[in-house]
């Protein structure tokens, strides 16, 4: 799948470009553009076959508010747009094409224009009333301070992370006793094998290509075999549910940790 709103971000980076957007043509054939200017935004011809407009399958409006006029055909394998309520100004729309047979669109062609209106008031319906909820979880969280959305994500991240930093420390001694007790269980020689097994338990929850995670779940196969002979499999069950729970609070923390991180670049 082609996306499309990356390709035109690559095509023209400068914000002041994207500002300049008024009309958009997608269209399979016709003659080479490949010009910008203050009414026109269009991608046609040869420069459009560079992206293979027959594998075009969705387009995101959503940054281009200034968009007036949406003219698409051709795409034959077109699947959706997304953004069309962003769209503040659009006064033209021509999806109907019988060559875009496959996109699906919330708009019928009779009436678009109403049913484009009545689908952006309730989308800021929807808008003013999720704004409110969070002002009143503002007050809660952190109150006497006008409402700040990056200030209440930033308060929310460092209440969570209080929360779950306790929490990941405790599971992970216990973690680290429960593997003491396993290795005071097995033989000496298979002590290395409850290190390899954890390991690759890490690795199988990583995300991987479907051979390798074969190959890494055969190897955890391999390893809880060995270790049968010494310890039971509710045992073995029990420390790798005990591996994969720590690592996803340590997961959760280091995500709480970017977001604060990044909250706090912004306010430099």
């Amino acid at each position: 799948m082609v996306n499309a709103q990356q390709w035109l971000n690559e095509k023209f980076p400068a914000r002041e470009d994207k500002e300049k957007v008024k009309k958009l043509e997608i269209r399979l054939n016709g003659p080479e553009s490949n010009q910008i200017n203050d009414q026109t935004y269009s991608f046609r011809g040869v420069t459009l076959e560079v992206i293979d407009c027959t594998n075009l399958s969705e387009l995101n409006l959503n940054t281009n508010e200034k968009i007036t006029s949406l003219t698409i055909h051709g795409c034959i394998n077109l699947l959706k747009i997304n953004g069309l309520e962003q769209l503040l100004n659009l006064q033209d729309l021509d999806l109907w094409h019988q060559q875009n047979s496959r996109l699906q669109t919330i708009f019928s062609q009779s009436n678009w224009k109403q049913e484009h209106q009545e689908l952006r008031k309730i989308l800021l319906e929807e808008k003013a009333k999720n704004e409110q909820h969070l002002k009143e979880l503002a007050d809660i969280v952190i109150p006497n301070i006008t409402f700040d959305l990056s200030k209440l994500k930033q308060e929310i991240a460092r209440l969570k992370l209080n929360e779950l930093t306790p929490q990941a420390q405790k599971e992970k001694s216990d973690l680290e006793q429960q593997i003491t007790n396993s290795k005071n269980k097995v033989e000496n020689s298979f002590k290395d094998i409850i290190d390899l097994l954890l390991e690759t338990q890490v690795q199988i929850i990583g995300k991987n290509e479907p051979l390798v995670q074969a190959q890494l779940t055969g190897k955890l196969s391999a390893y809880l075999g060995i270790l049968e002979r010494n310890l039971s499999e509710q045992e073995l069950q029990v420390l790798l549910d005990k591996k994969t729970e720590v690592l996803k609070l340590e997961e959760q923390i280091a995500k709480l940790q970017q977001i604060t991180s990044l909250i706090q670049q912004t306010e430099l």
